[in-house]
């Protein structure tokens, strides 16, 4: 039996690893998680990318905006911390310890966890997740106009959100991600996402990449 075609992805993703500018010891790999797009992985080293992801958003984007979607994946595992995943951790562990073992301190200790430490925790990991997102989008783009001469890689991003919003993202929004930020909002008051605007990821690449002149 005869295996299947490499996708276009899979080529891409093998010729940046040739470039040096993905780890050779990379992989690309699906995933079953449906809320993810793609994702670098910081723990298991790997990119991650849905099925759905590619059949509905990957395949129409162009080679050079398939790069940068790569190179800003693997912006996050060479560049990004740790740091989140360890206070997201630390949350959870703590959380389980106060609902199975209240110890003497009662449910009270363990309402005022939920209502006080959940909202800091999310603070403090908001913040780095918030400027590595910047970060990994500016790994992609300085990739891409020095190996490819990509003079204005915002443009790729661009085309991106436009394509993702278009295809997947206002669906997938809809079936899992609704309930849980109205849930959000009603504890909690308004809680953003850590992805930055489109409109400052954008800005930031035209500032620090394309108007550079170092």
């Amino acid at each position: 039996m005869s295996k299947p075609e490499p996708s276009r992805l899979s080529n891409l993703f093998k010729d940046l690893q040739q470039r040096k500018l993905i780890d050779s010891h990379r992989k690309l790999e699906l995933s079953r998680n449906p809320v993810i797009g793609m994702q670098g992985n910081k723990l298991s080293k790997k990119i991650l990318y849905t099925e759905k992801f590619d059949n509905t958003v990957l395949t129409e984007l162009d080679d050079d905006t398939l790069r940068f979607v790569l190179l800003h994946e693997e912006g996050h595992i060479q560049k990004g911390s740790l740091f989140s995943h360890a206070i997201l951790s630390t949350f959870v562990i703590i959380f389980i310890a106060l609902f199975y073992y209240p110890f003497n301190f009662g449910w009270p200790l363990w309402f005022f966890y939920l209502l006080i430490g959940f909202p800091l925790s999310y603070r403090i990991m908001y913040i780095p997740m918030f400027k590595e997102e910047l970060m990994a989008d500016l790994f992609a783009a300085e990739a891409m106009k020095k190996e490819f001469h990509v003079d204005q890689p915002s443009v790729l991003l661009q085309k991106l959100f436009s394509k993702a919003d278009e295809k997947l993202y206002q669906n997938q929004s809809k079936k899992y991600s609704k309930l849980v930020l109205l849930g959000l909002l009603i504890l909690f008051g308004f809680f953003p996402g850590y992805h930055p605007p489109d409109c400052t990821r954008i800005s930031n690449i035209v500032e620090k990449c394309e108007n550079s002149f170092s």
